[in-house]
């Protein structure tokens, strides 16, 4: 975060941010792949993570209240935002500081997964969610090894 905080700093940057990132094993340090000056397709995660990001952006643009003096908002609320089946990804989430927070947001049903929309009903959609879902079990055991413990 301070990284990301200082990035953000230096351009003038005001408003929303998603950094694309990747942690390195090799070296144990988190790569930045680029910055997102917007909010993304997968962004429910903030809402999910207890932010309303529609919120904000009506209270700016809409109702034009000044928010530049706000704080950042940081997300401390523990919720497991997946695209992939939580079975599957119960499996590879094997980081010991990770995997408790993990099981006790499980365990709440803290889980969003952005495909299942209740809303939505129809029978096509539903199965191609399930051919989805079924492809990403069919990806992972054919492209990445078995997870390991990290130490």
């Amino acid at each position: 975060m301070a990284h990301a905080t200082r990035l953000l700093e230096h351009v003038g940057w005001r408003g929303y941010a998603n950094f694309d990132m990747k942690f390195d094993p090799r070296t144990g340090r988190t790569v930045f792949f680029e910055l997102n000056p917007r909010l993304g397709g997968t962004s429910f995660y903030i809402t999910a993570a207890g932010f309303n990001t529609v919120q904000l952006y009506v209270d700016e643009w809409v109702r034009g209240q000044d928010l530049s003096d706000r704080p950042m908002l940081e997300a401390s609320h523990e919720h497991v935002f997946t695209a992939i089946p939580l079975r599957l990804l119960q499996r590879y989430v094997t980081d010991p500081a990770v995997r408790p927070s993990f099981d006790r947001a499980v365990k709440a049903g803290e889980v969003t997964n952005p495909w299942f929309y209740k809303a939505e009903r129809h029978p096509r959609r539903w199965a191609w969610i399930a051919a989805n879902q079924a492809n990403y079990v069919r990806k992972y055991r054919e492209h990445y090894p078995e997870p390991k413990a990290l130490v």
